[in-house]
Protein backbone atom coordinates (compact mmCIF):
# COMPACT_ATOMS: atom_id res chain seq x y z
CA UNK A 1 0.00 0.00 0.00
CA UNK A 2 1.30 3.52 -0.65
CA UNK A 3 0.62 6.18 1.25
CA UNK A 4 1.02 9.82 0.24
CA UNK A 5 1.48 12.72 2.42
CA UNK A 6 -1.32 15.04 3.11
CA UNK A 7 0.16 18.10 1.46
CA UNK A 8 -1.21 22.18 2.57
CA UNK A 9 -3.31 21.97 -1.17
CA UNK A 10 -4.77 18.77 0.15
CA UNK A 11 -5.23 19.69 3.55
CA UNK A 12 -7.41 22.62 1.78
CA UNK A 13 -9.49 20.92 -0.16
CA UNK A 14 -10.22 18.73 2.52
CA UNK A 15 -11.53 21.31 4.47
CA UNK A 16 -13.64 23.09 2.16
CA UNK A 17 -14.92 19.89 1.08
CA UNK A 18 -15.81 19.06 4.42
CA UNK A 19 -17.45 22.85 5.17
CA UNK A 20 -19.56 22.57 2.26
CA UNK A 21 -21.04 19.23 2.70
CA UNK A 22 -21.79 20.01 6.44
CA UNK A 23 -23.08 23.38 5.48
CA UNK A 24 -24.98 21.67 3.18
CA UNK A 25 -26.67 19.26 5.78
CA UNK A 26 -27.02 21.94 8.33
CA UNK A 27 -28.61 23.92 6.33
CA UNK A 28 -31.56 20.96 4.68
CA UNK A 29 -32.10 20.45 8.40
CA UNK A 30 -32.92 23.68 9.29
CA UNK A 31 -35.17 23.64 6.98
CA UNK A 32 -37.25 20.43 7.78
CA UNK A 33 -37.10 21.36 11.05
CA UNK A 34 -38.22 24.74 10.01
CA UNK A 35 -40.62 23.48 7.84
CA UNK A 36 -42.26 20.45 10.42
CA UNK A 37 -42.70 22.98 13.40
CA UNK A 38 -43.95 26.17 12.03
CA UNK A 39 -45.07 24.88 8.25
CA UNK A 40 -43.14 28.22 6.98
CA UNK A 41 -39.69 28.46 5.56
CA UNK A 42 -37.86 31.03 7.57
CA UNK A 43 -34.52 31.12 7.55
CA UNK A 44 -32.80 34.06 8.57
CA UNK A 45 -29.31 35.94 7.64
CA UNK A 46 -28.77 34.34 11.79
CA UNK A 47 -29.05 30.84 10.73
CA UNK A 48 -27.00 30.62 7.85
CA UNK A 49 -24.13 32.89 9.30
CA UNK A 50 -24.66 30.20 12.46
CA UNK A 51 -24.69 27.35 10.26
CA UNK A 52 -21.31 28.19 8.43
CA UNK A 53 -19.48 28.76 11.39
CA UNK A 54 -20.65 25.66 13.07
CA UNK A 55 -19.52 24.01 9.63
CA UNK A 56 -16.41 25.56 9.73
CA UNK A 57 -15.56 24.36 12.94
CA UNK A 58 -16.31 20.68 12.22
CA UNK A 59 -14.45 20.90 8.86
CA UNK A 60 -11.34 22.25 10.55
CA UNK A 61 -11.39 19.46 13.14
CA UNK A 62 -11.96 16.63 10.99
CA UNK A 63 -9.24 18.10 8.44
CA UNK A 64 -6.63 17.97 11.35
CA UNK A 65 -7.86 14.57 12.48
CA UNK A 66 -7.15 13.49 8.63
CA UNK A 67 -4.06 15.33 8.70
CA UNK A 68 -3.27 13.52 11.89
CA UNK A 69 -4.09 10.06 10.64
CA UNK A 70 -2.06 10.59 7.60
CA UNK A 71 1.20 11.09 9.57
CA UNK A 72 0.50 8.31 11.75
CA UNK A 73 -0.01 5.51 8.82
CA UNK A 74 3.23 7.02 7.34
CA UNK A 75 5.12 7.02 10.66
CA UNK A 76 3.32 3.41 10.54
CA UNK A 77 4.43 2.58 6.92
CA UNK A 78 7.72 3.25 7.70
CA UNK A 79 8.54 1.95 10.94
CA UNK A 80 7.16 -2.34 10.06
CA UNK A 81 9.55 -3.51 7.65
CA UNK A 82 8.37 -4.66 3.86
CA UNK A 83 6.23 -8.23 3.81
CA UNK A 84 7.79 -10.72 1.42
CA UNK A 85 5.22 -11.65 -0.49
CA UNK A 86 6.83 -14.80 -1.27
CA UNK A 87 6.36 -16.35 2.03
Amino acid sequence: MILKKMTPYIFVLVFLYLTGAFFLLGLGARCVVGLIYTSSLNISTEDVLKTLIMSSITGAFLSIGALVFNRIGIYNARKRPPSDPDQ
